[in-house]
């Protein structure tokens, strides 16, 4: 009999991408190819029905711009228990 389950899942992603809007007075700008990895564990009590899950966007803090002139993203956690 099973008590708990454990689950993992790792993300990738890399893209560039040209940005043309009316915030810099339609001249096109270059937003530059970023990396970010994103992972989750999940850990599940069957016996209490209970998920706990730890989870991170940019798991190592690569500070990135998403949009011409918004401010750099860093790594975001967050713990859940469901």
């Amino acid at each position: 009999m099973k008590f708990f389950l454990i689950y993992l899942l790792l993300l990738f992603s890399a893209n560039a991408f040209n940005w043309t809007s009316t915030f810099n007075q339609m001249i096109p700008s270059r937003i530059n190819a970023y990396s970010v990895v994103d992972a989750q564990v999940s850990y599940e009590v069957l016996l209490i029905k209970m998920v706990l899950k730890l989870g991170a966007s940019n798991l190592v803090n690569n500070q990135v711009f998403e949009a011409y002139g918004s401010p750099s993203i860093g790594a975001i956690n967050c713990i859940n228990c469901l």
